[in-house]
């Protein structure tokens, strides 16, 4: 894995399932950063993250604009806004 910076996973409304059991399989030493982009149904605001923190041994962040990528954690784009990492001195995400 040295050659990889970090993990994306993108997905649909319906892969709340499928993305939880990836994320709990994930161990809690994970060495790379995972940023997940995942599409919510406009009346679901807010638990998503509180729901698949139930399941991850990682911790699960909804990032502020230019917050920089750390190992070891999970990155979710906060609803309706999208993700976008920068390289600079470090990697950082904007939303």
């Amino acid at each position: 894995m040295s050659d990889y910076k970090a993990i994306m996973i993108g997905g649909s409304a319906g892969s709340f399932q499928v993305v939880s059991h990836i994320i709990a399989a994930l161990p809690a030493n994970y060495p790379l950063p995972i940023l997940m982009c995942l599409h919510r149904l406009k009346h679901i605001r807010s638990g998503f993250v509180e729901a698949l923190s139930i399941k991850s041994k990682l911790p699960i962040i909804e990032p502020h604009d230019k917050e920089p990528l750390k190992p070891g954690r999970i990155y979710l784009a906060p609803a309706n806004y999208h993700m976008y990492i920068e390289r600079s001195d470090q990697y950082s995400i904007h939303s």
